[in-house]
């Protein structure tokens, strides 16, 4: 390597410890103000206070609409309500694939978006099938109590841990398992401090403890907004953890719940232009400055 190529590396690492500390600011500021949109929906407050609805969200929340998949374990609650039946693990096992697939497919009429026809019938039958497994091993393993998940270790967990027990439920693959886990060290999501309180009333103390173990869960939004600001060469997973632990060392995962809401509203995809012109990043956006039409 000659040293001038050395001496632009270098320049490079500066940019990026430059740009960290810029999206700090308003890391800090989110993360200070922001409460979960889901609570402001009509089923947020189900969301919150059910240990299996918030699992089943995770699991349908691939592919289609964040706002869809998070509303189907309401919606699911309301039909099994009106054939008389309890909304619990065991009873959506017993119930089988192929009817909670049945169900899916009638309630995503009008609401699958851009997703094409044979992506639509993978949806519904791999999530039907991971609704199914995963209410399976809560019924069996867990006494058909999601909250029971959790008194691994006595309760006392940490992030990799939590990692772990949700990555065992099918249809919980890294991605979900690291936002789970995530959220269980965020004081503004609420659904933890629901199973806190319960648990507190079955004599266990529930602790997550090294919270800055925490990971980015990425996805579509977060590789958008790191290529824009970044550049391209930083969007391996690895890269972009590291990014989260620059940003913000104390609990990088908390960088994803800031940057995806960005993304959503303001980077948003190509087929939208981004609105540059609301962006607090012009000035550190590689995007803006070098590809920008």
């Amino acid at each position: 390597m000659s040293l001038e190529e050395y001496c632009k590396r270098h320049d490079l690492v500066e940019e990026i410890l430059e740009k960290t500390k810029f999206l700090r600011k308003y890391v800090e500021e989110y993360l200070t103000k922001r409460f979960p949109d889901q609570g402001s929906q009509t089923w947020g407050e189900f969301i919150i206070r059910d240990p299996l609805a918030y699992i089943i969200g995770a699991i349908c929340d691939q592919q289609i609409k964040a706002e869809v998949a998070w509303s189907i374990p309401k919606a699911l609650h309301d039909e099994l309500k009106k054939r008389g039946l309890e909304f619990k693990a065991s009873v959506i096992y017993k119930l089988g694939e192929d009817e909670i697939r049945k169900w899916l497919e009638n309630y995503m009429k009008g609401k699958w978006g851009r997703l094409r026809k044979k992506a639509r019938e993978e949806w519904l039958q791999d999530i039907s099938l991971y609704i199914v497994k995963t209410c399976e091993l809560i019924a069996t393993k867990y006494n058909d109590d999601p909250d029971k998940l959790l008194l691994v270790s006595n309760g006392k967990l940490n992030p990799p841990l939590l990692y772990f027990v949700f990555r065992q439920l099918p249809g919980v693959g890294p991605k979900k398992a690291s936002m789970l886990s995530r959220d269980f060290t965020w004081d503004k999501v609420l659904y933890p401090e629901g199973a806190r309180e319960r648990l507190q009333k079955q004599g266990v103390d529930l602790v997550v403890e090294q919270k800055y173990l925490t990971e980015i869960p990425v996805d579509v939004h977060i590789l958008r907004v790191v290529e824009r600001i970044f550049g391209p060469e930083y969007t391996e997973n690895q890269d972009i953890q590291n990014l989260g632990r620059l940003i913000y060392p104390e609990n990088p995962g908390l960088v994803d719940s800031y940057l995806w809401d960005f993304a959503r509203k303001i980077c948003i995809n190509d087929r939208r232009k981004p609105k540059c012109n609301e962006c607090p990043f012009t000035g550190i956006c590689r995007y803006y400055r070098c590809e920008k039409p």
